[in-house]
């Protein structure tokens, strides 16, 4: 393996000036806003590769996070090619890479002794989701001709897209189905069957970081850099998952790096909050933006 000064020299002059203010930016909450076609993945590969072989930070110190498990490979794949660990990952290691989604389950599967479930729980998809509030429309002699099963199902996951509780009525409102009974059922119905739908993933993680302070503080001290791809398109319950293992008033040690643009957010249509970039800058004081 080459040695420090020569990878840091091989690094920087791959990387324009702008890429490079980002990866040496290494401590405190960082922005950085770029357009698509920018090098914005080459950017945070780059920096988590200069973090593990600069800065000597552990590995699996360092999360990163993205939308899909495509993005994620790829992250994997450029970020072992830069450490040349492509032929010895097991022995190596490389960081957590993955969507929020594997992330959080993960986490939910190695802390499930704080959750409700006594055996592994299954993921339901939309299929099964689907079928579940078929079933619980019945209960509530809701015809599936009169009413779409699919409108109850869009309003439940939107309702997890902003961590909304179950007992919060007033975000519930519709004029020709009791929501808020329905979601509260279905709920029920789901840990029952020793389930979570793809919402409830994110939703019940971050829960589970708020509300126990003695694993909120583990995953702080393990995940000492966060990185968060595309992060215009994160949703409420994403920011704050986010928040519990990054903000100073979760007791977060504020060291992450956020990476989107305001202006190309495709996923309002599943809760994707412009807010969390715009106000990036309100929540983290210290934030130094590219």
């Amino acid at each position: 393996m080459q040695n420090h000064s020569s990878f840091l020299e091989s690094l920087s002059s791959s990387l324009n000036d702008k890429q490079r203010e980002a990866v040496l930016h290494i401590q405190g909450p960082l922005m950085v806003l770029a357009g698509a076609g920018s090098g914005k993945t080459k950017m945070l590969t780059s920096r988590i590769a200069y973090l593990i072989e600069h800065c000597q930070v552990p590995p699996y110190q360092i999360l990163a996070m993205t939308f899909t498990q495509k993005a994620a490979q790829e992250m994997r794949e450029r970020v072992a090619s830069m450490l040349g660990r492509v032929g010895s990952l097991q022995r190596n290691g490389l960081p957590e890479i993955g969507t929020f989604h594997s992330v959080c389950v993960r986490l939910l599967r190695q802390e499930s002794f704080y959750t409700s479930f006594t055996k592994p729980f299954v993921v339901y998809d939309d299929a099964d989701q689907l079928s579940l509030i078929k079933v619980m429309m019945k209960g509530f002699q809701l015809d599936d001709k009169k009413v779409n099963p699919k409108t109850i199902q869009f309003a439940i996951n939107r309702a997890k897209c902003d961590a909304t509780e179950g007992d919060s009525s007033e975000c519930f409102g519709w004029r020709r189905v009791p929501l808020a009974d329905i979601y509260k059922k279905y709920q029920e119905m789901l840990f029952t069957n020793n389930a979570i739908d793809f919402g409830e993933i994110i939703c019940l993680a971050y829960r589970l970081l708020r509300d126990h302070q003695e694993v909120r503080e583990k995953y702080q001290r393990r995940y000492r850099y966060l990185h968060v791809d595309e992060y215009q398109d994160t949703n409420r319950a994403q920011y704050l998952f986010l928040s519990q293992l990054a903000s100073a008033p979760c007791g977060g040690h504020e060291n992450v790096c956020v990476v989107g643009d305001e202006d190309q957010s495709i996923y309002s249509w599943r809760g994707a909050d412009i807010r969390n970039i715009l106000d990036f800058e309100k929540d983290y004081p210290r934030a130094h933006t590219v």
